[in-house]
């Protein structure tokens, strides 16, 4: 019995052991792979550093090379307009028609630089909001005025429903503004001719709430998200764009604190809206 005894003893010692010498093994493993994990890490955090630092001198290289083309290109606009009001002689038909296709472009790069601009001082945080107090419905039929000449010109229905009950918020009106046309040149541009677009503007006690809808192709669901990406454009039309008023419009919406979604179904057209506090003045300055 003693033997017995002794003999099973023996065995758990030696399997003790066994279990002993594995431990160690995995032990060593385990210590070995949390310092290769320690050093990923490190790397990792070494190269988002890089990348940070690589996307700052990106957003100021863009600034800084859209400032400079800034003030050149309003000299040329100006320039081109002078000689087409006809204050330095009189011109033909044909060089009209040179120089008002001169000026179109100018103009379009214009409004490039001053979106790369934009999307420079976002990056950097350096878009102030202000807060002060105006008429948003005021604003909305001022700038639908201003579109008249171009929806008759591709004999587009407007159609408007802006209360302008309680219509006075606080925010940034010139942002706002931005948003908007904005949201009405996308419009415009991808209804057809003897297409339609509408226009809502409703206010709660707390809220506002716009929306525009066109008539054009729609987009594709899976593109939603990917609209208001940067210089991404998912339309498969020849109309021109440079891919940043969307994102800009998101930007501008959610510094103050609001949302802005589409809605769409393709051949049926797509719905722009956004909402946005009534009141930004109790927002948190960053």
């Amino acid at each position: 019995m003693k033997r017995l005894i002794q003999g099973k003893e023996k065995r758990i010692d030696k399997k003790l052991k066994v279990s002993e010498d594995e431990l160690a093994k995995r032990s060593w493993v385990l210590q070995k792979t949390g310092e290769a994990l320690k050093a990923l890490y490190k790397e990792i955090d070494r190269k988002n550093e890089e990348l940070k630092r690589f996307d700052k001198l990106k957003s100021q290289f863009v600034a800084n090379v859209s400032h400079e083309f800034k003030n050149p290109l309003f000299v040329i606009n100006e320039s081109l307009e002078i000689v087409l009001d006809g204050l330095m002689g009189k011109i033909n038909a044909k060089q009209e028609k040179i120089l008002k296709t001169g000026k179109r472009n100018v103009e379009r790069l214009i409004r490039l630089v001053i979106d790369m601009l934009d999307l420079a001082k976002i990056e950097a945080g350096k878009m102030e909001m202000r807060r002060e107090k105006f008429d948003i419905a005021e604003l909305v039929n001022e700038i639908l005025a201003g579109y008249e000449s171009e929806l008759n010109k591709k004999q587009i229905v407007l159609r408007r429903d802006v209360s302008e009950e309680a219509s006075l918020i606080y925010a940034d009106r010139d942002r706002i503004s931005e948003v908007v046309i904005n949201l009405l040149n996308n419009a415009i541009k991808y209804t057809p001719k003897k297409g339609n677009v509408e226009v809502k503007l409703r206010l709660t006690k707390k809220e506002v709430r716009f929306e525009i809808s066109d008539s054009g192709a729609g987009i594709k669901e899976q593109d939603f998200e990917k609209i208001f990406d940067k210089f991404e454009r998912v339309t498969t039309g020849t109309q021109e764009g440079t891919g940043l008023g969307l994102p800009i419009t998101k930007d501008i919406i959610e510094l103050h604190k609001g949302k802005i979604w589409v809605e769409c179904k393709i051949k049926k057209g797509s719905k722009f809206i956004f909402v946005l506090p009534k009141d930004f003045r109790g927002e948190k300055r960053k």
